[in-house]
């Protein structure tokens, strides 16, 4: 009888199979390891009112425009405060991936491949790209420079691509909606006074609204303190190629939202100013006193560069808010960042 020998050595393919299998749940545990241990914010607990207000929400479709870089740092929060209690949320970045339970989508991905190949400022998108397939973490290109324009970060120089792609991307997600509103993964929205707002006004009317910037001439709603578009300023954009016939003439303008408001003004949409009330100050800039009185009486309806820890302490601040049924304007927020009070004004508004 034949016997075949065995060896206690394993085969080399179960050998180089089980270390595979190790290697991927090394990598799969270190890659969630990671996740969690950035520093997260304590956030305001939720309640059974958290949402109470919010009917016209479903009308709106919220658009946040991020960078792979810093979607880690900010996304969570942002949609754990903010944005909780808005169902048509999207999430667009210059790559495509997961964070927990958010899917981030690539706003740049239609982008025509030439002028990826042969702008400079995509560059970077490559190198992200790349590095995400061999990492799957991009964390290292926080903070790399234009190699053109050295004294600009190169995500910064991406971004202003984003604008039209992630819009021309959203209609066609979310189609036929009231209302469309662009902002960074840092901008906070007041949604009782926003919903409020947005109720009263048509959406079937060409609308572009937001706080007014002003560079060579051309006025455009500042991208930081939110931009909204009607359905009927967003069917025009959307349903003509406008993302690809200015991928090549954003290259020499400063940014993104001054392209779209550029773009908007070809089918003759233009901004309507919602200053002080969309505004680029965080709680803690707002310049109250008494040389300052556009900041008084006004309903508060967003506010940018607010960190994550900012975001929390105002979602509780919202939270905190007795009269929730009465407008929240500005000079509320001066006891949030402990300046001199002007609570005592309400009663005058």
């Amino acid at each position: 009888m034949i016997q075949w020998k065995t060896s206690r050595i394993p085969p080399v393919w179960l050998r180089s199979g089980s270390l595979a299998i190790f290697l991927l749940f090394g990598y799969l545990l270190f890659s969630h390891h990671q996740i969690q241990n950035i520093p997260q914010p304590e956030l305001p607990l939720k309640t059974s009112n958290s949402c109470i207000g919010y009917e016209y929400a479903p009308s709106i479709v919220v658009s946040v425009k991020t960078g792979a870089t810093e979607a880690l740092e900010k996304i969570p929060t942002l949609m754990r405060t903010t944005l909780q209690c808005i169902p048509n949320t999207l999430l667009f970045s210059d790559l495509s991936q997961d964070l927990r339970e958010y899917h981030l989508y690539d706003a740049l991905d239609t982008v025509s491949p030439s002028t990826v190949s042969t702008n400079p400022d995509f560059k970077f998108y490559i190198q992200q790209q790349e590095l995400w397939e061999s990492k799957r973490n991009v964390s290292s290109l926080r903070g790399v420079r234009n190699p053109e324009n050295p004294s600009d970060l190169a995500a910064w120089r991406l971004d202003k691509y984003k604008f039209l792609h992630l819009l021309e991307k959203t209609w066609r997600m979310k189609p036929d909606m009231d209302w469309y509103f662009v902002i960074d993964a840092d901008t906070y929205v007041l949604w009782p006074n926003m919903l409020n707002w947005l109720s009263t006004l048509e959406p079937d009317k060409r609308s572009y609204f937001g706080s007014e910037v002003s560079i060579g001439g051309v006025r455009f709603a500042h991208g930081g303190s939110g931009i909204i578009l009607s359905k009927a300023a967003m069917y025009e954009l959307a349903n003509n190629g406008t993302a690809g016939k200015w991928d090549k003439k954003t290259f020499d303008k400063c940014c993104g939202d001054l392209v779209l408001s550029m773009a908007l003004g070809e089918h003759g949409t233009t901004l309507q100013d919602i200053w002080p009330s969309m505004s680029g100050e965080t709680p803690f800039t707002m310049p109250f006193g008494p040389g300052t009185p556009e900041y008084w009486c006004k309903p508060a309806l967003t506010m940018h560069h607010l960190t994550p820890g900012d975001m929390v302490e105002l979602a509780k601040f919202e939270s905190r808010r007795e009269e929730k049924s009465v407008s929240f304007r500005l000079q509320e927020i001066s006891s949030l960042a402990k300046s001199s009070p002007l609570l005592a004004t309400i009663d005058a508004c």
